[in-house]
């Protein structure tokens, strides 16, 4: 495996400071399982995009007439592996990271348990491109679905497609946004690839990050753009999204980067 080394990553932050996080060496492995490093084929093979959506999954997006700005972008993000097909002309269809939480792994892909479970995931990543990132050195559980991911695609995609999440960088990014008030048991990825999107892009363009239950102007709104249902575990529980939002928002304010909560035409 030809492993690219970042020695650092820069996190632009408000007010322009500028905080160093280090990397641990890209080469360790557990249970066989290697640690690849994040963007590092993207990064060294393309350069610093100019422009980047980090599209998250909000309600708000439905009726939006986003998907075309969303797609302009050289770089697009999304999260939780979300549906796409049916909803382009609002969330567009571009993707070069699309991650995947490891409880999506077991609620909605059976755990990559047998035949149906595994031809039912590899059809259903069909709707992205390039990279699908995965949290999967948080605890021994999460390495399993590390593992699982990797038996699963093998001969399926190139296992280059796999990126497997660098534990020490988010600690390190947890800390940093700790010091700045967002006070949850767990960064969001949302707000942690929002932070990455900050390192290698010029502008940073945010879709679909609104977590309230109406949009600007008290209209009902939907929990995801493409279903009303909540997942089966809340993330509430873990994440602190009013925090995370009010850190979002004051980026904004400053002009770090771009929240765009209305629609685009």
């Amino acid at each position: 495996m030809n492993v690219q080394r970042m020695s650092h990553v820069c996190l632009r932050a408000a007010a322009g400071h500028m905080t160093y996080l280090d990397w641990v060496d890209p080469h360790f492995t557990a249970h066989r399982v290697f640690l690849i490093v994040v963007l590092q084929d993207t990064y060294f093979e393309f350069g610093r995009p100019s422009k980047c959506s980090v599209v998250g999954n909000s309600g708000i997006l439905n009726n939006s007439s986003c998907g075309e700005h969303i797609d302009n972008a050289d770089f697009v993000i999304r999260f939780n592996v979300p549906l796409i097909n049916g909803f382009r002309k609002d969330v567009g269809s571009r993707s070069d990271v699309t991650t995947i939480n490891p409880s999506q792994i077991q609620n909605q892909f059976g755990g990559l348990i047998g035949y149906q479970a595994r031809r039912h995931f590899l059809n259903y990543l069909k709707q992205y491109h390039r990279y699908i990132w995965v949290s999967a050195f948080a605890s021994v559980s999460t390495m399993e679905v590390g593992r699982s991911l990797l038996r699963t695609i093998r001969g399926k995609l190139n296992p280059s497609q796999l990126l497997l999440g660098n534990p020490q960088h988010w600690r390190s990014m947890t800390r940093f946004w700790r010091g700045r008030g967002v006070t949850g048991k767990r960064l969001s990825s949302g707000i942690y690839w929002v932070s990455n999107a900050l390192t290698f892009c010029d502008e940073v363009h945010l879709y679909g990050f609104w977590p309230f239950k109406s949009n600007s102007v008290g209209e009902p709104i939907r929990y995801h753009y493409y279903t009303d249902k909540p997942p089966t575990t809340l993330p509430s529980k873990s994440h602190s999204f009013s925090d995370e939002f009010s850190a979002i928002l004051k980026l904004h304010k400053k002009g770090v980067l771009q929240l765009h909560a209305d629609k685009c035409d």
